[in-house]
């Protein structure tokens, strides 16, 4: 989890348009430090999956106040 919120932060640092090309190999984007500190997919799976929200105290969108 520190590693990906490391990545998180570098991402700050370095704008790129989409979140594979931090991990691309192409000469004009590639940047040595995303491929060594974590694969795209373990990063995009812990990024889907990781939330702060209560599931339990959600508020039903469907219900009129």
């Amino acid at each position: 989890m520190f590693l990906f919120v490391v990545v998180m932060v570098q991402m700050g640092h370095n704008i790129h348009d989409r979140l594979r090309d931090y991990w691309t190999r192409t000469e004009e984007f590639f940047t040595p430090f995303y491929p060594t500190t974590v694969t795209p997919d373990c990063f995009l799976h812990i990024l889907h999956y990781l939330h702060f929200a209560d599931n339990d105290k959600e508020i039903d969108k469907n219900v009129e106040n």
